[in-house]
């Protein structure tokens, strides 16, 4: 029994009866086909969610153009027959009792058709997309009539093909209507004028009227807006107060509620932790007071506790998951029989956005992701035996994902906690401690054999007999070779020593930290004391050195982070790569790129920048070098030589982040 009941109360949008109040939001996979079709990964992916119990699925993006594609393989109902194709999908979803409905849009500014035919996109004025860099065309007034047809017939088709309702996307100074009602990106000075309040809302009440035509009476539209813009010269919430009434006399069903316009990295959109939980909940109270029909709210909502008081405050009617229907899609079935601390809980990694940029779409912390189809959680016919060694992140995913599967699994770790490298990652970012949390109560309560304090020899394996090993011990740390090293040099390995009770220079203080270690507790305990001086120089470029910096000056140091290459965090996404800048720059992080660093002392540090031959020398407090992560393949190269089938996922086997190790361990474990 749920402690949430109000999460699962039925609600009626139209004619539409949603089983409880979760939606899951219209995220952007790219996991269509590349005519456009929906394929059978993206099936897969959004049937997942369906089992998982979520009420309201809105799909990704769905053109009403089939000339003017939002991505390769992005979806469209510009055409009569792209009917079929949806049938199948819809299917599948309603099996599960979830409700379904397309996204619909015109991409408008930000359409790829210069990538396939060369011809311009279109919008408002001319802009340049910050997606793509490309710029668009003024749309004439002679070509809106058409446009606002293709709308009426997309809802037309996506009712024929038996979606249960349909979203029309506005928001955000985005794609065409969005750009249209955006006063930053609407110049026009005809009857769709930008500087006036009815010029720029006169497409989407157009729109909304027409795809009312085009459908039955009470068949569901929601209209997605920005309840507030966010930007100079934007969109502001008075104004879509004013609006909402206006678009449910033309039509409108519901409303969708996020916030902030579009960027290159969607910062304001796909919010990082900074933004706090459920931060367009304001937003949605404000259309709610204006409206009598149902508001949904979307915006780093990320448990049930969370959600359920957005509903009890009365701001909203359903809340809207995104990125935690990526990390869990159980989410909802979890929630309702009790059960919602084994929840994977996003953190706020920005992995999903940033994959975008490499292919498609993939969440660091749930493997099978976008990959529902083809890692399989099948048993296995007889109970043979697999060891993990090492219990950080790729080791406990490796444990969880075998016992699942039916093997009898023993996890075997040198320390006496679960976590590894995890636990440092937890405690300098908050945010990881969710994911740490979930692994350790997960292979807790599974049947697992968890050997702590143990170390793996070969003995040990001969003695256990597996089928197969799978080794997580993580990477090996390498100091820089060329630099002088005096004493009192802090590194990185000391800190997770410390962490971890290790830490032979406080060896009694270490022990109490190992007897109530977690991060809570050491984040709080830090702000206190840590024994490093006022001014610290971290010698590093990577996540790990870029981590520790922001955790230092969070507690009031001054901190330079000094490297030999030219860029720090080569290994992250640019959308992550941002946050950390900017977490730099609020902290005053000196950060000191393309120096020759010459010598460390215990306070002070020798360089030379690459631009001049001048020598410098940094006096500080106390001096740290992260070291650079390398492959540590020792154990496992020993253990093939005896014969064991042995399997190296994550660090060991080249360094990555958590989404590397996780990853790698679904696909062994998988395929075993």
């Amino acid at each position: 029994m749920s402690q949430f009941p109000s999460l699962f109360q039925p609600i009626h949008i139209g004619s539409m009866v949603v089983k409880n109040r979760i939606a899951m939001a219209p995220m952007t996979t790219d996991y269509g086909n590349d005519d456009q079709t929906p394929s059978e990964k993206l099936v897969a992916y959004l049937e997942a969610r369906a089992a998982g119990g979520v009420g309201l699925i809105t799909m990704e993006v769905c053109t009403v153009d089939v000339e003017h594609r939002y991505l390769q393989r992005s979806l469209t109902l510009g055409d009569d027959k792209y009917i079929d194709s949806h049938q199948e999908l819809i299917a599948r979803l309603h099996k599960h009792g979830a409700k379904v409905q397309p996204q619909i849009t015109h991409p408008g500014p930000e359409s790829i058709i210069s990538f396939f035919s060369g011809q311009q996109a279109v919008g408002p004025s001319p802009v340049v997309s910050p997606v793509w860099g490309t710029a668009c065309r003024e749309l004439g007034i002679d070509e809106i009539p058409v446009i606002i047809e293709q709308y009426a017939q997309a809802a037309r088709r996506a009712q024929a093909a038996g979606y249960d309702g349909i979203e029309l996307h506005a928001a955000h100074s985005y794609h065409l209507i969005g750009s249209f009602l955006s006063p930053f990106r609407n110049k026009r000075r005809d009857a769709y004028a930008g500087h006036k309040f009815e010029g720029r809302t006169r497409l989407i009440l157009e729109v909304v009227a027409a795809m009312r035509a085009a459908v039955t009476e009470g068949f569901p539209i929601t209209v997605r807006l920005a309840g507030y813009e966010r930007i100079p010269g934007g969109r502001e919430i008075d104004e879509t107060q004013r609006l909402a009434p206006l678009l449910v006399a033309a039509g409108a069903s519901a409303f969708h509620i996020s916030g902030g316009a579009t960027d290159k990295l969607v910062s304001q959109i796909v919010a990082s932790s900074a933004a706090g939980y459920g931060f367009n909940t304001a937003l949605a109270e404000a259309v709610k007071r204006v409206v009598t029909v149902p508001v949904m709210v979307v915006g780093r909502i990320q448990t049930p506790a969370q959600a359920d008081a957005v509903l009890k405050s009365g701001a909203a009617d359903m809340v809207v998951l995104g990125r935690q229907m990526l990390a869990d899609p159980e989410w909802v079935n979890k929630t309702s029989i009790g059960k919602a601390a084994s929840i994977r809980r996003c953190i706020s990694c920005e992995n999903c956005i940033d994959s975008m940029n490499r292919q498609s779409l993939a969440c660091a912390i749930n493997p099978f992701t976008g990959r529902e189809s083809e890692l399989l959680l099948t048993r296995v016919d007889a109970a043979r035996h697999v060891v993990v060694i090492g219990a950080g992140p790729g080791g406990m995913e490796a444990a969880r994902v075998a016992s699942l599967r039916g093997f009898r699994v023993t996890l075997i770790e040198r320390e006496h906690r679960l976590g590894g490298a995890l636990l440092l990652a937890a405690t300098v970012h908050d945010d990881n401690r969710f994911f740490l949390e979930y692994l350790q109560n997960a292979v807790r309560e599974l049947p697992i054999d968890i050997r702590l304090g143990t170390e793996a020899t070969v003995e040990l394996m001969q003695t256990l007999k597996p089928d197969a090993v799978i080794v997580a011990t993580g990477s090996q740390v390498v100091l820089p070779g060329n630099i002088k090293m005096g004493e009192g040099v802090w590194f990185g390995r000391d800190v997770r020593a410390l962490l971890t009770g290790r830490w032979q220079r406080w060896k009694k203080a270490g022990d109490i930290w190992n007897r109530f270690l977690k991060p809570q507790t050491l984040q709080v305990a830090s702000h206190i004391f840590m024994p490093f001086g006022k001014r610290i120089a971290l010698i590093g470029n990577d996540l790990p050195a870029v981590e520790l910096a922001e955790f230092f000056a969070k507690r009031r140091r001054a901190v330079y982070l000094l490297t030999s290459e030219d860029r720090i965090l080569p290994e992250v996404g640019r959308k992550r790569r941002a946050e950390h800048m900017d977490k730099l720059d609020q902290g005053k992080v000196r950060v000191m790129t393309s120096v020759d660093i010459r010598q460390l002392g215990s306070k002070h540090v020798e360089y030379v920048p690459h631009s001049s031959s001048e020598q410098f020398v940094l006096a500080v407090d106390s001096v740290m070098v992260a070291g650079e992560a390398a492959p540590d393949l020792l154990l496992s190269n020993l253990l093939k030589e005896k014969g064991f089938n042995v399997y190296p996922i994550g660090d060991c086997s080249g360094y990555g982040l958590i989404e590397k190790a996780v990853r790698e361990a679904a696909e062994v474990v998988i395929h075993l």
